[in-house]
């Protein structure tokens, strides 16, 4: 029985009302410190616009912490490019079913990635630690294969 049928049986409407009441503003600023962290991790990256690949495909497992570094600016480099994107979906004057299509997959190759990222901070052993490594430039690949479609799909 889900909770709020419950709790509309076992307490009355109002309870169920007042439980949303206090909700509803802990989800609107969710989305907020969402929106913020987002924004803050863009700001303190300054070179997340010039982030790539291939200055740190290359690092070896000993300097691990180097290509963590490298791969929390690629992972704010997404984010800026999907800031870039949903700014320039506002202003689509055409259809926009392709670009929300496209723009799905932008949002989970960037969700993919932040798991390898977590996984990858995770590893102990060298092997575990290089596998991971190529998952993760297989899926910074991936995140920019989609945001090549969604600029695509983007026409003003």
């Amino acid at each position: 029985m889900p909770a709020s049928l419950f709790l509309s049986r076992t307490f009355g409407l109002p309870v169920v009302a007042s439980v949303a009441f206090f909700l509803v503003p802990q989800l609107a600023s969710a989305q907020t410190t969402h929106t913020s962290d987002r924004t803050a991790i863009a700001s303190a990256s300054p070179n997340a616009a010039n982030a790539s690949w291939g200055e740190i495909k290359n690092i070896a497992f000993g300097a691990r912490a180097d290509f963590e570094a490298g791969l929390d600016r690629l992972a704010a480099r997404i984010d800026l490019q999907i800031q870039e994107l949903e700014a320039k979906r506002a202003t689509m004057k055409s259809d926009p079913t392709a670009w929300d299509f496209a723009m799905k997959e932008m949002h989970d190759a960037r969700a993919f990635f932040r798991s390898l990222v977590t996984d990858v901070r995770k590893a102990k052993t060298e092997s575990t630690w290089n596998d991971l490594k190529e998952k993760a430039g297989l899926a910074w690949e991936r995140s920019q294969d989609a945001y090549d479609k969604v600029k695509a799909s983007t026409t003003s």
